[in-house]
């Protein structure tokens, strides 16, 4: 049997921090010579649920005093589990008696503290309200969900009702979810131990403990902790950094890491929902399997960079595009008023020919007496000086407009300024954005080479050098990947490095390795930390299959641990 050890752990979420809202997440152990117990609650959120803390702390008590009675009735039983009729109806049984329990402790709860008219308030559906006063569906009050664990030296056995996560880490670091998942839990839906239907809707596992089938680890989480990662494969993450925690300083260390600042650094960042986790682990099968889960987290995380700062770069060349536009259309504007443009030394010719004819208009009637056909004469200039005088008052509205184009010019040619500095700017974070994009697009890409060649290492390859230094040349296979041959396993004679030609010559051969120049090499190593490549000349005349060469013993082909 596994030598599992239990912990547990709830903190309130930084959203009901926020907002003054008590902490609806509950979690609890046991743990003796024969079994190890954990149980996970998260009570509802919704305004009719406003008693759920009370419901989860409770479903926590009742399931781990009803799972420790089950498992000490059934010591030295445990054949009957593994008759999938027997479990089924075992199993069953034990579920109605926790539902039931639960149900009891609730009615213990409303009977020692009647549900004042205020906290009948806080319900937002009128009709549950008023449900709730004529004595209807009160538990409903104290909705949760709930997930336990029992680890006896014989089996393992996991119950599930609601959302939140069961996860299973066996000897080799394989991580499965074993429970079944409901699908009526999706978004922020989820099934409750006050439903109707609580005992028949839970799901469970059961796991006979061998040599084949023990676990590392076991962990439930309530939902809170799944939905601050952008994946479920994500939030494995969180999980390895329990387990290097539990090996290096152990339970108890463990525990208050998650209490004083871990999980509620997660709720801040992520969901800002409380957070509850709890697990069994055997320390001595978790430690060997450390350095695989971190190969696998830092190779998540590497991804997760390069998605992110795909994402951002594409949002930038949103933005980019909508200040391209923006910018066209401030040009576009500035055409259409410029040639709006009227001629100005044509108007103001225009403004003194009509000036000059109402000077001779003036002359004219000055002239005019007491003549009938002067006075006649008189009337037309009058009206010739009616129309004038309109011909010169829109020669004054035409003025004014061009003024006023003048001002929206100069107020467009501020926005355009304006525009394009802001295009500039954001081209310039673009440029930058691209780059890291694909620096970090590159770094996986060396990093996944490097994984490649390590399943490679001693087989033999054709390349072409790409690149020669002092201390080696660079080959390029047709597979794209790239390695340094060094110059120091060179040992058939001396090279200096011809830095003009840009090619090692032998001092004594005369032999010379340059650029474009084919060659055959062998892969010796694949560092995929440095991510750096190495191979070493290929002479035909050498017995590779007995790993001897000039060049001494060859590697094995073995993965660096």
């Amino acid at each position: 049997m596994a030598n599992y050890q239990a912990f547990s752990a709830s903190v309130q979420g930084a959203a009901h921090v926020k907002k003054n809202i008590v902490m609806q997440d509950a979690s609890g152990k046991f743990e003796n010579e024969k079994v190890k117990l954990i149980a996970v609650s998260d009570g509802h959120g919704d305004s009719s649920c406003f008693r759920s803390d009370r419901g989860s702390r409770l479903i926590v008590e009742v399931g781990i005093e009803e799972l420790k009675a089950f498992a000490d009735e059934m010591d030295g039983k445990e054949g009957e589990l593994e008759e999938t009729k027997n479990r089924e109806i075992r199993v069953r049984q034990l579920i109605q008696r926790i539902i039931t329990r639960w149900n009891i402790e609730v009615e213990k709860d409303l009977e020692n503290d009647p549900v004042s008219e205020e906290e009948y308030q806080l319900c937002s559906n009128e009709a549950i309200r008023e449900s709730y006063k004529k004595g209807m569906n009160q538990n409903g009050m104290y909705g949760a969900t709930f997930l336990a664990v029992l680890a006896t030296k014989n089996y393992i056995l996991a119950l599930h009702q609601g959302d939140g996560r069961c996860l299973m880490m066996d000897q080799n670091g394989q991580i499965t979810y074993p429970v079944p998942w409901d699908d009526r839990c999706y978004g922020r839906n989820t099934t409750s131990i006050c439903n109707r239907d609580a005992a028949e809707s839970t799901r469970y596992y059961y796991l006979k403990i061998d040599e084949k089938n023990c676990q590392a680890a076991v962990f439930l989480a309530s939902d809170g902790i799944e939905d601050s990662y952008r994946t479920l494969e994500l939030s494995q993450c969180f999980y390895r950094d329990v387990c290097e925690k539990l090996v290096l300083d152990g339970v108890e260390s463990t525990t208050r890491w998650l209490l004083e600042g871990e999980l509620s650094q997660i709720s801040l960042e992520g969901s800002g929902d409380d957070m509850s986790v709890a697990g069994v682990a055997d320390i001595e099968l978790v430690k060997p399997l450390l350095p695989c889960m971190k190969k696998k987290c830092d190779q998540m995380a590497c991804e997760e960079r390069a998605r992110q700062a795909k994402e951002h770069l594409d949002s930038m060349q949103g933005k980019r595009n909508y200040l391209k536009k923006k910018y066209d259309e401030a040009l576009e504007r500035q055409k259409k008023i410029t040639d709006m443009r009227v001629d100005e030394a044509a108007i103001e010719a225009e403004k003194a020919r009509k000036l000059n004819l109402y000077d001779q208009l003036e002359k004219a009637a000055s002239q005019v007496r007491l003549i009938e056909e002067a006075l006649q004469k008189l009337r037309i200039h009058k009206n010739n000086y009616a129309n004038i005088e309109a011909e010169y008052k829109k020669c004054e509205k035409t003025l004014q407009m061009m003024e006023k184009g003048e001002e929206a010019k100069s107020q467009i040619a501020q926005e355009l300024n304006q525009i394009s500095k802001e295009y500039q700017e954001y081209e310039e974070k673009y440029q930058s954005y691209q780059k890291q994009y694909d620096d970090a697009m590159a770094e996986a890409d060396k990093l996944k080479k490097a994984q490649y060649m390590r399943r490679h290492i001693g087989d033999i390859y054709e390349g072409v050098i790409s690149g020669v230094t002092a201390y080696g040349f660079y080959v390029e296979l047709t597979n794209t990947v790239e390695g340094l041959v060094r110059a120091a396993n060179l040992d058939d004679d001396y090279y200096i490095y011809d830095q003009e030609h840009y090619q090692l010559v032998g001092e004594m051969t005369g032999r010379t390795f340059s650029i474009g120049q084919s060659v055959s090499v062998v892969v010796v190593d694949a560092d995929t930390l440095t991510k750096q490549i190495e191979f070493l000349l290929y002479y035909p005349e050498e017995d590779w299959s007995k790993g001897e060469t000039r060049h001494g013993k060859r590697k094995s082909k073995t993965h660096r641990k």
